[in-house]
């Protein structure tokens, strides 16, 4: 991941980066009925012909967050067996990433795990001061 292009290149016959097999007949049909009203939330978004005053659409973020969440019962329907295992990696991965954007390897050698932690901590507590002014930003 954070080497040369070799490593990328291998990067396709990795597990993690296989799309699961699947058939629309593993998909519930709770799920099937989230897709059936997105299409229609999103047909409603991209018809020319609808006047805004006419369209019941979900804003632009709440129709985001629904398409990720269909997606990701999709992804369950279908995956389910491995979700928990995308999941560990995932996060392992993000904290890999975050380590190496914190502290180069000579840097990591002197620094210790509670040093890492509180590092971290405040990490994000500054990128969620920061999520605040952009929200109240927007609100005004």
């Amino acid at each position: 991941m954070f080497g040369g292009s070799r490593e990328r290149r291998d990067d396709g016959d990795r597990a993690y980066y296989q799309i699961p097999k699947g058939n629309w007949s593993e998909v519930d049909e709770e799920t099937l009925g989230l897709l059936r009203e997105l299409q229609l939330q999103i047909s409603l978004v991209l018809d020319p012909n609808a006047s805004q005053a006419s369209r019941e659409v979900m804003p632009p973020a709440r129709l985001a967050f629904r398409l990720f969440e269909t997606a990701n019962s999709v992804f369950d329907s279908v995956a389910s067996d491995e979700q928990d295992l995308r999941q560990v990696i995932t996060t392992l991965r993000t904290a890999l990433a975050v380590c190496w954007d914190l502290y180069s390897i000579r840097e990591a050698e002197g620094t210790t795990v509670a040093q890492h932690m509180v590092g971290l901590r405040e990490r994000i507590e500054e990128f969620e001061r920061e999520l605040a002014v952009v929200q109240a930003e927007r609100d005004r």
